[in-house]
């Protein structure tokens, strides 16, 4: 009897564990988890080319603090709510607002990003070709476009974007009323140091980059302590088409050294810029009073005057060298030693003619 007894009482011993395990899993299995939706945005340019966007979910009104990020042409699943979405390509951004998210249902959309081209074309003066490099940049008018002030020691200390004016010390409640959270390329990033808390926002500003840094002291509210910008909205060389979002750029084209600016630069959309930019030119001829024949080809090296680490130019002895106009130094090796012609000026359309003797 009482061995049946102790086998009834393992039977049970095992059997409770197992019926209370099945109940928690059974229950498990009916709970329930967060409703969800998805969304799946298209993106393209006008002329039908599709192409990649970050897609980014932010909860509604709050564009400062994204909730998910992803890529378009690809489900995005969130929570059913109410969502603003930012589509990023290339730093530049467009919203769809009161985005509603629901329960086994997918939100669809397509957008379409604008884009022209700019193609710089730039030769010498004799029509030879004048390899260039080319940056483009917001207008640079404080009134129309994005300027900065700084001070002595290069520090930024005011910006000024469309005629509106953001200056060191400026509350972060008068940053937002210029730069709103809409334009962020970014998430913030918070910091914090003891009672002193940090705050570094990024912006997209006219195609540029413009980075803030608010500082709050204790219970003082947060003001700009410094600015940065990134002009930069494309690159490239001349002779090569720039994809650029329509706007109104300057453009600088740099040659040998030389910049020239061309200012109110238009671009639209599906519509290829053409700039054609002339350098002018001289010529620098090396010649040396040696007789022997070791020296009638010698490298030659022309500077910046006062710059021996970024040369402009190279050529032989004895040969036509055409720079544009500007004050040089020119470098000659010879068995292993360097000589040097200090402060050649160069005027346009004139050749100048140095003699050294080696």
């Amino acid at each position: 009897m009482m061995v049946m007894k102790e086998k009834f009482s393992m039977k049970k011993a095992i059997i409770l564990p197992v019926l209370f395990l099945s109940f928690i899993i059974i229950w498990g299995c009916k709970k329930e988890g967060p409703k969800q939706g998805s969304l799946l945005i298209a993106t393209k340019k006008t002329n039908g080319e599709v192409i990649d966007c970050k897609v980014i979910a932010y909860t509604k009104d709050n564009h400062i603090d994204q909730v998910a990020e992803g890529i378009s042409g690809l489900d995005m699943y969130l929570k059913e709510g109410t969502y603003d979405i930012k589509i990023d390509w290339r730093g530049n951004m467009k919203w769809i607002n009161d985005v509603k998210v629901e329960q086994g249902k997918k939100f669809t959309d397509t957008v379409v990003f604008p884009t022209g081209k700019l193609l710089v074309k730039s030769i010498n003066k004799d029509k030879t070709p004048a390899a260039a490099s080319i940056l483009v940049v917001p207008d640079r008018d404080p009134d129309k476009g994005l300027e900065v002030s700084r001070n002595e020691d290069g520090y930024i200390t005011q910006l000024f974007v469309l005629g509106e004016k953001i200056q060191i010390g400026n509350s972060l409640e008068t940053v937002e009323k210029i730069l709103k959270p809409e334009m962020l390329r970014a998430p913030v990033i918070r910091e914090k140091e003891g009672m002193t808390k940090y705050e570094t926002r990024f912006y997209k500003v006219l195609g540029a980059n413009v980075d803030i840094t608010f500082v709050k002291e204790g219970a003082t509210p947060f003001k700009v302590e410094t600015i940065d910008l990134d002009r930069k909205v494309g690159a490239g060389v001349s002779g090569d088409p720039i994809e650029l979002y329509p706007g109104i750029y300057d453009v600088k084209v740099s040659h040998e050294g030389a910049d020239k600016w061309q200012e109110n630069v238009e671009i639209k959309d599906q519509e290829e810029k053409v700039i054609d930019v002339v350098f002018e030119q001289g010529w620098i001829v090396v010649k040396t009073l040696n007789k022997s024949e070791d020296v009638k080809n010698l490298p030659v090296t022309i500077y910046p005057a006062g710059d021996r680490q970024n040369p402009i130019k190279s050529g032989r002895v004895n040969e036509k060298v055409s720079i544009v106009p500007g004050v040089y130094d020119v470098i000659i090796d010879y068995k292993g030693k360097s000589a040097q012609i200090l402060g050649v000026k160069v005027v346009d359309g004139k050749t100048i003619t140095k003699k050294i003797r080696l």
